[in-house]
């Protein structure tokens, strides 16, 4: 999606609410300019200042709360139905989107994108959302039910910092199943292949017996193909346990 239209006016309407036009311009340099609104409830006192760059130099806006008691903000609402007559928004309804562009030589780009939607079934005074803040390559949702959902090519890193579970009960769960990097096996005659594309020329492959069969021995991967499987073999030829295994990848 390229990005058209450019600030013609900025300034605040007799309600003090932000006015942006979307005219384009192609022909007409706008001169850098200060526009300040003042007000007062009480003795509240407010400023939102705005500036309107034309000069390549770094500019922005600013909505500052001058006292103890006054707060900046910016607020975006949606419903549906008419101005008039409002009416509830639903599940799946957009409620607002940012996004943040750069110019690529030919057109501008949006690269980093944050939007906020409805998530379940709004009731009296409750409207579950969601944000949702995408780049290139990543997405982070962040749900009404607490979580952190992270979706990409590159994994989730922690960096400078170790990664906490504070809660007792609390902990990492691992998806099973084809191509998994932890799951169990059954041994026959004291070996089992697990096929897994996971498994890498350096993975740190975890054992343990899940239950016994046999007479249990002690437990090791005796050879591995690196994108298709590995071997568990026991020092027993005759374990029959299950075993169960997880790989890990060093960084």
């Amino acid at each position: 999606m390229a990005v058209t239209n450019i600030i013609k006016t900025l300034g605040f309407d007799s309600n003090g609410r932000l006015v942006v036009s979307e005219d384009l311009l192609s022909d007409i340099t706008l001169p850098d300019k200060t526009i300040d609104h003042y007000g007062a409830t009480g003795n509240v006192n407010y400023r939102n200042a705005a500036w309107v760059d034309s000069s390549g130099t770094n500019k922005g806006m600013i909505l500052a709360g001058l006292s103890g008691t006054s707060t900046g903000f910016v607020s975006v609402a949606k419903s549906r139905g008419t101005e008039a007559s409002p009416s509830a928004v639903q599940d799946g309804d957009t409620i607002a989107v940012v996004q943040f562009h750069g110019y690529d030589g030919a057109e501008w780009v949006p690269t980093v994108q944050m939007a906020v939607a409805v998530d379940g079934t709004p009731g009296s005074g409750d409207v579950p959302m969601l944000l949702e803040v995408t780049n290139t390559d990543v997405t982070a949702t962040f749900g009404t039910d607490g979580s952190l959902t992270v979706s990409g090519t590159a994994g989730l890193k922690v960096s400078g910092m170790d990664l906490v579970v504070t809660d007792p009960g609390k902990g990492i769960s691992i998806a099973e199943g084809s191509d998994a990097r932890m799951g169990t096996a059954t041994l026959v005659g004291g070996a089992a292949t697990v096929s897994t594309a996971a498994v890498t020329a350096n993975s740190r492959i975890f054992l343990t017996g899940n239950s016994d069969g046999g007479t249990p021995g002690w437990l090791r991967v005796s050879a591995r193909s690196a994108g298709a499987s590995f071997t568990i073999t026991s020092s027993s030829g005759t374990d029959t346990g299950t075993v169960a295994w997880m790989i890990m990848e060093p960084v």
